[in-house]
């Protein structure tokens, strides 16, 4: 997405209203507030704002389940600025200072609702990866307006003759967000003009169904996030409680304490510009979420942690002491516009759809509240009831900020395993049987006893380890029916291979050539009898399908080395090598030596074959370790895959940074071949070939990501990037960012990312690994002599000399 995106800039200038409204509120409200009534009663207004967003809740939750966003929005912060101008009207003509209590709450309350707004929107219009990505870029706008109304409001305090004749800016500011609120809707009327869609039955089928709060905390991650962001309110408003109560008992009047919030937000905001300039995009994109959700609890800690430190040392009243206090609600702010909020809205992302902006509802307007009014609580009973004053809070900051570090952790980890379970596709939802009921053993009963054929091996299929399963196969194996009889077969011979061997030798003399050859291998196996082995022998080559088909099945359960070769030979030639791969799928370790030997000659089909069909064991992982570099690269990806299936990865771990960076040498490297290529008919066959190298490319690193995480991870990923599915593909790109992490993480993405232009690939790979600058020739006699060895193909190589040679011929 380019700065010039228009979903970008809508939002951005959103933020920047909001930072506007807030600023030229914050310093009339806070200065009035304090001069009037003192920072004591400061935990009374936290309460009230509690109270006023629980009971408000529900009607938002209601809202963002029926009505669009802007249905909302206008409405709301329209009435928020008419409401700010009346309280400008008490103040002028009426003196009514108590209004400046429910503005300076309205203040926590504008960050809650503000950003509630703008991070739904972006969670409609942005997928995963864009909304980690360029977040940071939306919230600049925040600090930009804050900064402004900050370095504006210092300068109109003394030319408006009153802090509080900031407030009419206050409401122009609400007025025109509301308006952009608006506009946002009419510009992307399928992604914000419309409702969420239903995901369940209830609530009459308009919006999406009622999630209750029990069920959504039933989700453990969504109980952390809750957790999280409580611990986090808990924390800025302790830290922001101190900066309030110690800049009031240092500055006497209105207007002093006015200029020193304004300029304080001046430099706040300063920092804060600086810091989602240079360093927000980098933490998030570089170093992940698990540092975007713990920076700034560390960071907060650490500050808090020096702040007592210089209370213990020049008290509580000293510069230094302040100083700290300052800088923590300085780089608290910092660090939750430039990392907190984009990994917190990025996190909201692993939340299933249906309950997305439920849980969102519910966490920031219910679970934020009430750690606004526990912060309130705890202050009055700290203070008027225990008489404990601000060294105490800053004790107490420590505390909380070093539990809130805590639960970013947890986070971080329940994230990783939300997207696991979010990305996993799967057709149909895995079921385990409860074999103790006697309701689902009557029903395999009936099923097994039916005279559909498809109903008795449908349960023969869900067996399992049902009682007396021994005698209901052996059974089973007498029946009419071809399929239901040699079914029965393979399983009783994987549940008791002494029963399998006397229920085959009761079909060995079977008129049907398929049973017979069924009850062949089972017996083959147990003697090894040379009857056997002749008449499965005799069969491999029949020129009718089924029996040359059983006869090859047979082969594979006989364990007989030399019907397993001649398997393995059927396999990579001759006629209907399909069911000779699947039946060598049953033969187990008795393939691996064939698979070896493969590897070690001149055909890779053969080797391929051959090698997606070991059993996935410890012995097959340790023999085919050698060959995960194999100079065919479609071979080196079946190695891979095998190895990963296997389990046995640990022995390659020292391995694997070399793998990622020769698969991101691989691909950089295409791309830059590619980038040169002129856009010619004349290179139409080379630009097809290179393309087809690419995808060989992220094929290996999907292969080798199957390596470093987990096999099941790469399975759903690769899906996912080729259902060409835009959230689908975010989804999966984060999952393999989450799991790998660092380096590995920044080398692969690139490689499998096929959303990005091949300039955009090129660029982010070539941060991390070398790529030669190659002009057009260069790169067909890269291509032609392969001086790195990192093309391997000699149709690509035939590609570019035929293709240099149309070119010169043509002119």
């Amino acid at each position: 997405m380019s700065v010039a995106d228009p979903r970008q800039r809508l939002l951005f200038a959103q933020t920047t209203l909001l930072g506007l409204f807030l600023g030229f509120l914050v310093v009339p409200a806070s200065s009035v507030f304090l001069g009037e009534f003192g920072a004591d009663q400061l935990p009374w207004t936290y309460i009230a704002v509690a109270v006023g967003a629980i009971v408000g809740t529900p009607a938002l939750a209601r809202g963002v389940r029926r009505r669009t966003l802007a249905d909302i929005g206008v409405p709301l912060w329209s009435t928020i600025g008419a409401v700010v101008a009346a309280s400008w009207v008490g103040l002028e003509w009426f003196d009514a200072r108590w209004v400046s209590a429910p503005l300076f709450m309205l203040f926590p309350m504008g960050i809650l609702i503000g950003f509630f707004f703008v991070g739904g929107q972006a969670g409609r219009v942005f997928d995963l990866r864009e909304m980690k990505e360029h977040f940071p870029r939306i919230v600049l706008g925040f600090p930009v307006g804050f900064l402004v109304a900050g370095a504006v409001g210092d300068a109109l305090i003394g030319l408006l003759g009153g802090v509080a004749r900031l407030l009419p800016l206050a409401a122009v500011s609400s007025v025109a967000l509301a308006a952009l609120i608006g506009v946002a809707a009419r510009r992307f009327p399928a992604e914000l003009g419309t409702p969420p869609q239903p995901t369940g039955a209830g609530d009459s089928g308009t919006g999406t169904a009622p999630v209750p709060m029990r069920r959504l905390l039933a989700n453990r991650y969504v109980a952390l996030l809750l957790g999280y962001q409580m611990l986090s309110q808990l924390g800025t408003q302790l830290v922001d409680f101190l900066m309030f109560e110690r800049a009031a008992a240092r500055f006497d009047t209105e207007d002093a304490l006015g200029r020193f919030i304004a300029r304080y937000t001046v430099g706040l905001n300063l920092l804060d510009l600086v810091f989602l300039l240079l360093v927000a995009g980098v933490l998030i994109t570089r170093f992940g979420m698990r540092i975007g959700l713990t920076a700034n609890p560390f960071v907060v800690t650490a500050l808090m942690v020096g702040a007592v430190a210089s209370a213990v040392a020049t008290g509580i009243d000293g510069t230094a002491a302040f100083v700290f206090v300052l800088a923590a609600r300085a780089f608290d702010i910092a660090f939750t516009d430039g990392a907190t909020r984009t990994a917190l809205n990025t996190a909201y992302q692993a939340v299933p759809p249906g309950e997305r902006l439920a849980a969102q509802a519910t966490i920031e307007g219910f679970g934020v509240p009430v750690a606004l009014g526990l912060t309130g609580v705890i202050l009055l009973v700290l203070q008027q009831g225990l008489g404990v004053g601000a060294w105490g809070v800053a004790m107490l900051t420590v505390g909380v900020c070093a539990m809130w570090t805590t639960a970013g952790v947890l986070v971080f980890g329940s994230y990783r395993r939300a997207l696991r379970d979010g990305l996993a596709d799967r057709v149909l939802s895995p079921v385990t049987l409860d074999l103790d009921d006697p309701t689902t053993v009557g029903e395999i009963d009936r099923m097994l006893e039916s005279d559909d054929e498809r109903r008795v091996w449908s349960a023969l299929a869900a067996f399992g380890s049902m009682p007396d399963s021994v005698g209901r196969l052996a059974r089973l194996t007498t029946s009419p029916s071809r399929r239901v009889a040699t079914t029965a077969l393979d399983q009783l011979l994987a549940t008791d291979s002494e029963a399998a061997r006397v229920a085959a030798a009761a079909l060995v003399d079977r008129a049907d050539p398929v049973v017979r050859l069924a009850a062949a291998g089972v017996l083959a196996r147990h003697d090894h009898a040379g009857v056997h082995l002749a008449a499965i022998g005799d069969a491999l080559d029949d020129i009718d399908p089924e029996i040359r088909g059983a006869a090859r099945r047979a082969a594979a359960t006989s364990g007989d080395d030399r019907l397993v070769g001649r398997l393995a030979g059927a396999a990579c030639a001759g006629p209907d090598p399909a069911s000779a791969i699947a039946a060598l799928s049953a033969a187990g370790d008795a393939v691996l030596p064939h698979a070896v030997a493969a590897l070690q000659g001149d055909d890779a089909r053969a080797a391929v074959r051959l090698v997606r069909v070991v059993a996935p064991t410890a012995d097959a992982a340790l023999a085919l370790a050698p060959f995960i570099d194999h100079h065919d690269r479609d071979v080196a990806i079946a190695v891979r895959w095998a190895i990963a299936r296997s389990g046995g990865t640990a022995a390659l771990a020292g391995r694997i940074d070399e793998l990622v960076t020769d698969d991101a040498s691989h691909a950089a490297r295409t791309l830059a071949a590619i980038g040169v290529l002129p856009d010619d008919d004349r290179y139409a066959i080379l630009h097809r070939s290179l393309a087809d190298e690419l995808d060989v490319a992220a094929r290996a690193a999907l292969a080798t990501l199957a390596l470093a995480a987990d096999a099941d991870l790469a399975v759903d990923a690769s899906r996912a990037i080729r259902s060409g599915n835009e959230h689908r593909i975010a989804h999966a790109l984060e999952s393999v960012e989450v799991r790998l992490g660092g380096r590995r993480s920044r080398l692969c993405l690139p490689v499998v990312d096929v959303r990005k232009p091949p300039a955009v690939r090129l660029a982010a790979l070539r941060a991390g690994v070398d790529v030669p600058d190659l002009d057009l020739d260069a790169a067909l006699d890269d291509l032609i002599t392969d001086p790195a060895r990192c093309w391997r193909r000699p149709w690509l190589a035939a590609c570019a000399t035929a293709t240099r040679d149309a070119a010169t011929t043509n002119g």
